[in-house]
């Protein structure tokens, strides 16, 4: 787990600035919306033990350097509070609606038009398992089916 992991882990540690990037992101995900507070107070914690893995670690490791959890957990705290507030309303109402069944979504699915020529394409597609392919020939793939079109199904 996570938490438990930045909760424990020394601050010198190799990886604790990406597992503390992932973790404050993924808590935002996941429970961004239930968050009363649009500056993250509650995360401010975590967000100061940032901050000082950060200094550690660009002293004993290497410079800090834009990867893909840090840039997506510097997105997400630059811009979280303005998004909240301005999302705020629709977040309220969203959780005051009754949850929709599955037969009622594929439902409400079946009354919107698809593309022009969409149905058509997919009764055409044909999925068969017996197409087999030498590992030797085709490197690093591996296909359980075989996708077959004709060339009229293309022209859309």
């Amino acid at each position: 787990d996570a938490k438990t992991y930045v909760d424990l882990a020394p601050i010198d540690d190799r990886i604790l600035r990406q597992v503390i990037w992932r973790y404050l992101s993924l808590f935002v995900a996941f429970k961004g919306s239930a968050l009363v507070d649009p500056g993250l107070r509650k995360l401010q914690s975590y967000v100061d033990r940032l901050k000082l893995v950060g200094r550690v670690s660009s002293i004993i490791w290497s410079p800090i350097i834009g990867t893909a959890a840090k840039l997506t957990w510097d997105t997400i705290n630059a811009t979280y509070k303005s998004a909240a507030e301005e999302w705020d309303s629709i977040f309220a109402q969203r959780s005051r609606q009754e949850p929709v069944s599955a037969s009622e979504r594929q439902g409400r699915a079946a009354e919107q038009d698809a593309p022009d020529g969409l149905e058509e394409l997919v009764e055409k597609l044909v999925l068969s398992s017996d197409h087999h392919v030498n590992p030797d020939e085709d490197s690093w793939r591996t296909h359980a089916f075989s996708l077959h079109l004709d060339e009229d199904m293309l022209e859309l």
